[in-house]
């Protein structure tokens, strides 16, 4: 009986996933939207990626604070 040998495994080309966080900077964050921002935070967060949970929680920061900025300053000022 000949026995077949198998083909040696081919090596990874990378050992090990990328972390997420290498593939968003804040610039490109600070253009989504809040839903797409707070969408990405829970899938990042499942996903175990910590540093692009805290990237998120910044640019979710910052997207408050501007959306805050921009309904003051569009408040009507009233007469005393």
């Amino acid at each position: 009986m000949k026995i077949k040998q198998r083909a040696p495994a081919k090596p990874a080309e990378v050992p090990f996933r990328p972390s997420g966080a290498d593939r968003w900077s804040a610039e490109r964050l600070a253009t989504m939207s809040m839903a797409d921002l707070k969408q990405l935070r829970v899938n990042a967060e499942r996903l175990g990626e910590a540093e692009l949970v805290v990237l998120c929680d910044e640019a979710l920061t910052k997207a408050r604070k501007a959306q805050f900025a921009a309904r003051r300053a569009a408040r009507p000022v009233r007469a005393r």
